[in-house]
């Protein structure tokens, strides 16, 4: 009895000690994450948010002037910021004759140049010097006289100036002998005399008031704003506006530099951009069509900051589709043969370069007058 009782105790404690030593139950497992499914072969990449190309610099475009109203479609395209859609910084500087710009021109200093229809220009083109006459800045059409022979005051009231013939012998101020004879000659012709009949004085447009106040000139064939400031301050009266007697409307001229006629998206982007301003320009002064805004550019952007002068002034002519008349240019080259300022012919078209503006057209269209 006491046998079977022992083995009976050995038995138990033989179990309780096999279930201490059994291994415990595994964890459940955590299911790996599934593996990256593969790209099929040849298949386009997952597309990334790519950070914005950096836009280009401005180019920076040196723009010579020389005072005058037709300077106002260069001022209009660069406020209402064309020149900067266009990606050209405008810097517009004044310089005091054509001679100097056409200098600066051909030194590669100034990329584009504004200024009379003068000898200078065919002159340094058949002197290998390859500017070019790239759109119109300033006509006389009629009802836009913004140059005008004009007469002293004291002589114009006295009457011993009312009449072309009474010039003869007369001191007449020009900005240049050989550019405003072009001018002035159609009128003595009328009167039977020639550029010879009169004493021309070489003179800036500043230095014309001057020498009205001093009486050292009798006459002065003067440009606007110059012109208006002339009357108001009671120095000259309005005597012949050109477009009363001269065959040719074209004066002012834009002109590219040869280094920035190569470079062609400059030179489209800028004639686009300029020729943008001359229809704003013609919107104001012909249409009356945001005259305001117009004049107030003006006002802030060159000497003549009196807004009411606006309304007294010769507006310039500009050419709101940008060409400039040909046949006029083709006069004066004529006229300077005959007097020898030109020794040779120049053909015009060597003159002219219309491309920048056929370019301008293709994308702007025709202005709707």
């Amino acid at each position: 009895m006491k046998s079977k009782l022992a083995a009976a105790v050995i038995l138990v404690i033989l179990g309780i000690l096999m279930a201490a030593c059994a291994p415990a139950s595994a964890p459940t497992p955590t299911p790996a994450p599934p593996p990256p499914t593969a790209k099929p072969v040849g298949a386009a990449p997952t597309p990334t948010t790519a950070a914005p190309a950096p836009k280009p610099a401005p180019q920076a475009v040196k723009i010579g002037v020389t005072g005058t109203a037709s300077d106002a479609g260069l001022y209009i395209a660069k406020e209402r910021g064309y020149f900067s859609e266009q990606g050209l910084e405008a810097d517009i500087v004044l310089f005091q004759s054509l001679a100097d710009t056409i200098a600066a021109m051909s030194k590669g200093d100034l990329d584009v140049g504004g200024g009379g229809w003068t000898v200078p220009i065919p002159n340094a083109i058949q002197r290998d010097i390859p500017i070019k006459v790239v759109a119109d800045k300033g006509s006389t059409p009629p009802g836009f006289s913004f140059l005008q022979v004009t007469v002293r005051k004291d002589l114009y009231d006295s009457g011993q100036i009312k009449e072309p013939a009474q010039l003869k012998g007369k001191k007449i101020g020009v900005t240049s002998v050989a550019s405003m004879a072009v001018m002035l000659a159609p009128l003595l012709e009328q009167a039977k005399l020639t550029i010879k009949d009169v004493d021309m004085v070489p003179l800036t447009w500043a230095d014309m008031l001057a020498a009205y106040s001093n009486k050292s000139i009798d006459a002065a064939i003067i440009s606007e704003p110059t012109l208006t400031k002339a009357v108001e301050d009671g120095l000259a009266v309005r005597f012949k506006p050109l477009s009363d007697f001269h065959p040719s409307p074209q004066w002012g001229l834009l002109i590219y530099s040869p280094k920035f006629s190569a470079n062609l998206n400059a030179a489209n982007g800028f004639m686009l951009a300029y020729l943008k301003a001359l229809r704003d320009y013609n919107d104001a002064f012909v249409k009356n069509k945001g005259k305001k805004e117009i004049v107030d550019i003006l006002a802030k952007s060159t000497a003549v900051k009196d807004v009411a002068l606006y309304e007294k002034m010769a507006m310039p002519g500009l050419n709101p589709d940008g060409y400039v008349d040909k046949k006029g240019l083709a006069w004066g080259i004529q006229f300077w043969l005959s007097t020898g300022d030109m020794k040779e012919t120049i053909d015009i078209d060597k003159v002219v370069d219309n491309r920048f503006v056929d370019n301008a057209l293709q994308k702007l269209g025709k202005y709707a007058k």
